[in-house]
């Protein structure tokens, strides 16, 4: 854990007691600095999700600089699969405050259900996801038929749209964490699922 000194932002927070009192007690929060090191503040912890070490922390830290000046996004944690709110509240340029809180999956979504909705909020074609994700086209489809459903839109843009209203973006594309979408993982030819 770093003081909370670590950024003029966190310290500015720090000081003043009530200057999270909007956030509910049960969210963690955290404050990160431009040189990337993260702040916990006093009463209130970072919790498991954004713990020092924790996949998420990592990912934010790569990314938090890339991200709107105030971006929600979904976070599916790796080891048991708990959906969690994260926020990101950017504080001019040198600092963000990193807000988390468990939820349930939203309207019965699948993990991959939820993959293949950031890529067509991404505006990836049925062809490009399949790719990505190493499955067939008409998997794909389906994937697509079931979030329409659930989601009670009618379009690929009604499931964007949704997609950022309600914060069920992911940070990093799914299929290839760490790297880009153009890439194979590991330089691996992608066999070809579609005959």
């Amino acid at each position: 854990m770093h003081a909370a000194a670590g950024s003029p932002f966190a310290a500015r927070i720090s000081a003043d007691s009530s200057a999270l009192d909007w956030i509910p007690a049960d969210v963690s929060v955290l404050v990160i600095a431009s040189d990337g090191s993260f702040s916990e503040l006093p009463g209130r912890p970072a919790g498991e999700q954004l713990a020092d070490g924790s996949s998420l922390r990592a990912a934010i830290a790569r990314q938090w600089r890339s991200l709107p000046p105030c971006w929600r996004f979904l976070w599916i944690a790796p080891v048991h699969g708990s959906w969690h709110r994260v926020s990101v509240l950017r504080h001019r340029a040198d600092s963000a405050l990193v807000t988390e809180r468990r939820m349930d999956p939203f309207r019965g979504l699948t993990r991959r259900e939820v993959d293949v909705l950031h890529l067509v909020a991404d505006g990836k074609t049925n062809a490009e996801i399949a790719q990505l994700l190493w499955v067939s086209t008409s998997t794909v489809s389906k994937h697509v038929e079931h979030l329409l459903q659930k989601l009670g839109t009618r379009s690929r843009v009604g499931l964007a749209s949704t997609a950022i209203r309600e914060g069920l973006h992911l940070l990093e594309s799914p299929g290839l964490p760490h790297y880009s979408v153009t890439e194979q993982p590991l330089g691996l030819p992608r066999p070809d699922l579609d005959t």
